[in-house]
């Protein structure tokens, strides 16, 4: 028969304990590295948006400058988000007696989950009229 009284191991019982140890002290790293990871991921679809928007308002404006046609909606793919630009005038009280102030606004939408959720990068833009830029040109 074989003899099974060589001390030179760790019994079963000694080894599921080890393991159970691991599990305790490896679970919460692992969950603490998922939502770090889920949060790296957002960040970067959030500043992939930004940037999108950024560069559509920037290309919008070029556009008005530029008397070219502009399109008022643009839908990106990673991350999925449409953009929509609006250029208005300002109509707060206190911002309204500035004449030729233009309020741009790109408006982020896109799905998050089940959630469907929105965002905004807005600028103020002055204009100078027709009869303002032909005065500054006249003096120059």
């Amino acid at each position: 028969m074989i003899s099974f009284r060589n001390k030179s191991g760790f019994t079963l019982v000694e080894a599921l304990i080890a393991v159970a140890v691991m599990a305790i002290v490896l679970t919460p790293i692992f969950v603490l590295y998922s939502t770090l990871l889920t949060t790296v991921i957002q960040s970067d679809h959030r500043f992939d948006r930004m940037l999108a928007a950024h560069n559509f308002l920037v290309a919008s404006q070029r556009a008005l400058r530029t008397g070219s046609k502009t399109t008022p909606e643009k839908k990106i793919l990673r991350p999925p988000t449409t953009l929509t630009f609006k250029h208005d005038k300002v109509s707060s009280d206190t911002l309204a007696k500035v004449k030729n102030l233009y309020l741009d606004k790109v408006a982020l939408e896109w799905q998050d989950g089940k959630t469907k959720r929105t965002d905004a990068l807005v600028t103020f833009v002055y204009q100078a009229s027709k009869q303002e830029s032909k005065g500054q040109e006249g003096k120059a």
